[in-house]
């Protein structure tokens, strides 16, 4: 059976699903972003696209040079008050876990291997309030149509499971003391 696909695939074949990413995506005025009309996009992205929306796992798309975000309803959890986050950079999104994350992407991106962070511990603020989190995952690249990496997507997440301390705790208050005075705070590379 030989299937073609349309010249003009239709919003639905590129976000397909009825939960509300899907919804998200579907609505999103992609034609006035970066990204582009969704019609536009690569097979590699449009493809990137389905298998993140289709999956009860939690993923995410980081895409192109600002690493424009996409991600299916699993991972609406994991981002807690940064919901919606559709079509943002990930330094939009993720701006207190850039300086760990950001350079791991960028490696990623610029030598197409995956990267692999194990027990890792990323302070966030995604509820209104600092939580240490450890997260297990690796970022691995997403290549584009001609086979250069224009993307990467984490795969094997281990979202935090009882390993998250409230804002009260004194890990959490040194991370929120650092946040608000960064000039007073030393600089450690690869850490928070």
């Amino acid at each position: 059976m030989n299937r073609m696909e349309p010249a003009e695939p239709p919003k639905v074949v590129i976000f397909p699903g009825d939960g509300e990413m899907a919804r998200r995506a579907r609505a999103y005025p992609w034609a006035d972003s970066p990204l582009g009309d969704p019609r536009g996009w690569s097979a590699s992205l449009r493809t990137a696209c389905r298998i993140c929306l289709t999956s009860r796992f939690p993923m995410i798309v980081w895409w192109g040079k600002k690493l424009w975000f996409l991600y299916n309803d699993a991972y609406l959890p994991l981002l807690g008050t940064k919901h919606p986050a559709l079509g943002k950079p990930g330094e939009v999104v993720w701006p207190e876990i850039w300086d760990v994350i950001g350079p791991m992407l960028d490696s990623v991106m610029s030598s197409g291997q995956a990267t692999w962070s194990e027990d890792l511990l990323l302070p966030m603020d995604r509820h209104g309030y600092w939580e240490e989190t450890y997260w297990t995952y690796s970022h691995s690249p997403l290549h584009d149509d001609e086979g250069w990496c224009a993307g990467c997507s984490p795969r094997s997440v281990t979202p935090p499971s009882g390993s998250s301390a409230s804002a009260g705790s004194p890990p959490c208050r040194t991370w929120a003391l650092r946040q608000a005075a960064p000039a007073a705070w030393p600089k450690r590379a690869s850490s928070w």
